[in-house]
């Protein structure tokens, strides 16, 4: 078999390199370089493995962050406990969401729910809402060392229905104290003949 000319390949270093056959047949190349990819930066992170929940940060990892308003970059910040601190539009704090329910009531009858006793710390209430299977009217309070705070005007709902109740202005308490520190809402089913069930969620910052 007459020969033909060799095969040539172009290398990095865009220096011709022949492709050469064995004799058996077999095309070998010869490698003369390994490129590697070097990433350069004040952000690098190195391999450490899994780290375990609560292990210490080492080296400079990524970080999880948002734009602000003026365009820089602010990280996400957790408590000690892990739990995400919030701040939007000016609303700062932890985030509490509380849920309570009522007994069923009889038609006239009313009821209080109750969040937590809320310990020595300055809670903003920031919404209430409430549902009920019957037609239902309710008031939001503050209550302080058991002292009772009406905040709200009488609030009227249909059966299956939601109703939001925000604050105007910020409506605030101070936990701690010997008697109940808790936001209340006062349920009064509104039907003439059924019981009802109502369900109240409380959302309000510490």
């Amino acid at each position: 078999m007459a020969s033909k000319p060799p095969v040539k390949i172009v290398d990095a270093t865009v220096d011709a390199n022949e492709l050469s056959i064995d004799a058996s047949g077999n095309a070998s190349i010869a490698i003369n370089q390994v490129d590697t990819a070097v990433v350069i930066g004040t952000n690098s992170v190195p391999v450490q493995g899994a780290g375990a929940d609560g292990a210490a940060v080492v080296g400079n990892p990524n970080l999880v962050a948002g734009i602000d308003g003026g365009g820089l970059a602010q990280t996400l910040s957790v408590d000690a406990t892990g739990a995400l601190n919030v701040n939007t539009g000016g609303v700062s704090g932890t985030a509490n969401v509380e849920f309570g329910a009522t007994a069923s009531l009889a038609a006239g009858a009313s009821a209080d729910v109750d969040t937590a006793d809320i310990a020595a710390t300055t809670s903003t209430l920031r919404q209430v809402s409430v549902a009920s299977e019957q037609p239902f009217f309710f008031t939001v309070s503050r209550v302080e060392n058991a002292v009772v705070t009406q905040v709200s005007g009488e609030m009227h709902g249909q059966g299956g229905e939601t109703v939001f109740w925000r604050t105007a202005v910020d409506a605030q308490l101070t936990g701690g104290a010997a008697g109940l520190d808790a936001w209340r809402v006062s349920v009064t089913n509104n039907d003439n003949n059924k019981v009802s069930v109502s369900n109240v969620t409380f959302e309000h910052t510490t």
